[in-house]
């Protein structure tokens, strides 16, 4: 045999061999799960459960106007809140209701623990301050 085509057999050799121990990687890798090994769904909590779905797990998922405009679909259940406005400085909140005139004192004061009570339970990452216009 000459030697270019020891050459040439020794070339297709070590092609053969890079070729089955990149077939063998590849195999070895999409073996699958172990058993005993469980998976979580994929509900974007990587296997944790969420208690409260509306917390965010970042400060990006929630922006102002939508918690804004949730506080607005909260405060409308309550009975006597004619108009409400909303302020945001950092982790506090700070919400002003506009109660009817013609109501005394203690339903202001009712009212306004009922909301206050509402929302920090719905905004557990606020620190919820709630006044009024009495």
């Amino acid at each position: 045999m000459n030697i270019r085509w020891k050459l040439i057999f020794r070339r297709k050799r070590w092609r053969l061999i890079w070729i089955s121990a990149l077939a063998l990687m590849l195999t070895a890798g999409c073996a699958g799960q172990p058993r005993g090994v469980r998976s979580y769904g994929h509900d974007g909590y990587m296997g944790i459960s969420s208690s409260n779905p509306n917390m965010p797990i970042t400060g990006t998922a929630w922006s102002y106007r939508d918690d804004t405009k949730f506080v607005g679909e909260l405060l409308s259940t309550l009975k006597g809140i004619n108009h409400s406005r909303v302020s945001f400085e950092g982790a506090v909140m700070r919400v002003t209701l506009q109660l009817d005139n013609a109501m005394s004192r203690e339903e202001a004061a009712r009212i306004t623990a009922q909301a206050e009570e509402l929302l920090n339970y719905n905004f557990p990452r606020y620190d919820v301050e709630v006044t009024t216009n009495q």
